[in-house]
């Protein structure tokens, strides 16, 4: 079985997949990271090869030209291997190259919720420690203007979050799912961050007191990431 595997998808696959027997490749091998699409497509239609990518613009390419080939794996979110050897197999069926309105080629399309675990932490983190030192240089305001205070501190926590969302989908597909749950991280990462230093610091806060004022104020992480990507997902259909 040969494969390309576009940029995005992870180089460790190429590796993995060839200590299976795979003829594959990673774009990033062969110097083609910035090559244009049509380029991975002509180079994968030469060696009779199956594209592996992100990048939804291969199926529209395909379907304009009227090309005959490859076949392409569009992965919705970034995977390691997820089978990726039963995916091809089937792209290369007879039944997929003799039927159908694409009978010269099959396009697959697999949406999988996977997270990019270290830039969801990092962000995470990001999510917290923005608002946190902003505070520092608007709080006189709580003393002459605590609703002022309040405003600005639920502003800046809503532009952080829809800064950090756009870095962690960057070169990633857009998932409802997936932001969701990255949402609830951030929630939690700044709940850890946040909670201790509140009850045991110098305010000694209680648990409601604090969850009141400020704890359910990330909930704007997860709402945020769901109705946001729901609106964006909706917009690219």
């Amino acid at each position: 079985m040969r494969l390309v595997l576009d940029q995005g998808v992870p180089h460790d696959a190429a590796a993995l997949l060839r200590s299976l027997g795979h003829d594959c490749m990673h774009v990033g091998e062969i110097g083609m990271s910035k090559a244009a699409d049509e380029e991975i497509l002509a180079f994968s239609l030469g060696r009779n090869a199956v594209v592996v990518t992100l990048d939804a613009d291969f199926h529209a390419i395909l379907a304009v030209s009227g090309a005959r080939g490859p076949s392409v794996i569009r992965m919705r979110l970034p995977v390691v291997l997820l089978r990726l050897e039963k995916l091809a197999a089937i792209a290369l069926s007879p039944q997929n190259r003799s039927s159908g309105p694409f009978a010269a080629y099959s396009i697959l399309s697999l949406e999988v919720t996977m997270i990019a675990w270290k830039r969801a932490a990092l962000l995470g983190f990001a999510s917290w420690l923005i608002p946190f030192v902003i505070s520092f240089f608007v709080f006189p305001l709580k003393r002459t203007n605590a609703p002022l205070f309040e405003t600005l501190m639920t502003l800046i926590v809503l532009v952080t979050a829809g800064a950090l969302f756009q870095l962690y989908f960057r070169r990633r597909a857009l998932s409802v799912h997936e932001a969701l749950l990255v949402g609830l991280l951030w929630l939690a990462v700044n709940l850890v961050m946040d909670y201790p230093m509140f009850a045991y610091g110098p305010m000694k806060m209680r648990v409601w007191a604090y969850y009141s004022e400020i704890g359910l104020g990330y909930l704007t992480y997860p709402a945020f990431g769901f109705w946001a990507s729901r609106l964006a997902r909706r917009g690219g259909t």
